[in-house]
């Protein structure tokens, strides 16, 4: 009869846990990129696989710089164009971001030399304050694990001058 008892208290307290865990997941990917605001980075970290229907499609996305993850073409000649990497928040771990791929047929050393010049002026590195507003192509790909596969992303932007913006 106990035994009874504790399995429905352990399967309602199971279904509310698993209930009350995907309304919060739902209310931080719901978003509509087809708007003209701009998408936080960390959507596209925390729910990947709601933007696997964007894929192919223009995006807006905002996030800081992470001055340790910028490639410049001219120090990384496998490079064509150049990325820089954006992250979540200003104070996160290096490496937890998505890449902006920069266009391969422009010349976009004048860019790289305003963010060595704004990496400079930063105290630390790996705690940015510059932010980077930029608006390109959505592209997916996989990244197995040992246990599952998630979805990673990254944004090509066609135009550095029309499509980046910076601000502090």
């Amino acid at each position: 009869m106990y035994t009874l008892f504790y399995r429905k208290i352990f399967f309602i307290l199971a279904i509310s846990l698993v209930v009350g865990m995907g309304c919060r997941v739902w209310e931080i990917c719901e978003v509509n990129p087809n708007t003209d605001e701009y998408i936080q980075v960390k959507k596209l970290i925390k729910c990947p696989n709601t933007f696997r229907r964007y894929e192919g499609q223009a995006i807006k996305v905002w996030g800081y710089v992470e001055f340790v993850n910028i490639f410049d073409p001219r120090e990384y000649p496998n490079e064509d164009g150049g990325r820089i990497l954006l992250k979540e928040k200003a104070t996160t771990d290096t490496g937890n971001g998505i890449f902006i791929y920069l266009p391969e047929d422009q010349d976009n050393s004048w860019f790289f030399d305003i963010l060595q010049h704004e990496a400079e002026l930063q105290p630390q590195a790996t705690n940015p304050k510059l932010k980077l507003y930029a608006e390109g192509m959505l592209y997916g790909f996989d990244m197995p694990t040992n246990f599952s596969n998630t979805r990673g992303h990254y944004v090509a932007v066609d135009d550095v001058r029309q499509h980046i913006h910076i601000s502090h």
